[in-house]
């Protein structure tokens, strides 16, 4: 589940609440009444972490609603619930449909952005990204999740960048800092690396990626020693990256 301030979620129950409260009981009728019931467990369900329920009742939202507002809870709801329950296609027309509703609503187009970017479709997501962020720079997460897609596309100095952007923001962002110690790796600067490595673990000391990048980072800055450490902790806790440092280690074994 994706985690980076989870705005979404909290937009959703704003928009729940504004339908009770700006006059829209005009145009009641059980289909609006059974909507706005739909939308609210919805929620609730989100709040819970069962998506599958959520899924089922933003659904029926959707089919039921009446009016605008209404329908552009329906399909955000809809995508978010559809997107951690990694049907990407789905979740990615639920989004779009919102979208077309209100082009220039920031989460929308972040979640647009950061569904592209697990499908594979990494230039969009690179562009609703970079677009989520200019609407509403408090989206801090748009700035990680480009920071993961400038990774996945070499393109480390920008990835840098944006990621470092977040750590000066929020010093405890360890997906950022994770981000900014790997995009740092891969500019050759290991020593910067291994800093950033172990202040991630310094607020998460379990973190096996960090564990695994810091091994690497230390191996290439001459401390072949800490990197057998490494190698050890992962031995025990995550033996696929293990036996892959293994390897970087004892390249002709």
């Amino acid at each position: 589940m994706i985690d980076h301030g989870r705005g979404w979620w909290p937009k959703v129950a704003a928009l729940v609440l504004a339908l009770a409260a700006c006059g829209a009981w005009a145009e009641r009728s059980p289909d609006f009444e059974g909507a706005f019931r739909e939308l609210q467990l919805g929620y609730v369900a989100l709040e819970e972490k069962d998506f599958g329920a959520a899924y089922r009742h933003y659904r029926r939202a959707e089919e039921m609603a009446r009016g605008d507002e209404q329908r552009f809870n329906a399909l955000f709801g809809l995508g978010t619930a559809a997107f951690e329950l990694d049907l990407l296609v789905e979740a990615r027309a639920a989004f779009e449909r919102a979208h077309e509703m209100r082009p220039d609503e920031p989460e929308t187009i972040y979640m647009l952005g950061v569904t592209c970017r697990r499908q594979g479709e990494l230039e969009t997501a690179i562009r609703y990204l970079a677009e989520a962020f200019a609407r509403d720079e408090n989206l801090t997460g748009a700035l990680v999740e480009l920071g993961i897609a400038y990774g996945v596309l070499e393109r480390h100095a920008d990835a840098e960048r944006v990621c470092r952007e977040v750590v000066e923001r929020e010093p405890d962002n360890v997906e950022a800092r994770l981000g900014l110690a790997v995009a740092l790796f891969h500019l050759d600067e290991n020593e910067a690396a291994v800093g950033e490595f172990r202040e991630v673990l310094d607020r998460e000391p379990d973190n096996v990626r960090a564990h695994y990048g810091l091994g690497l980072a230390l191996l290439y800055s001459g401390d072949r020693s800490g990197a057998l450490d490494e190698l050890s902790y992962l031995n025990e806790h995550a033996p696929a990256l293990a036996e892959d440092l293994y390897s970087w280690l004892y390249p002709n074994r």
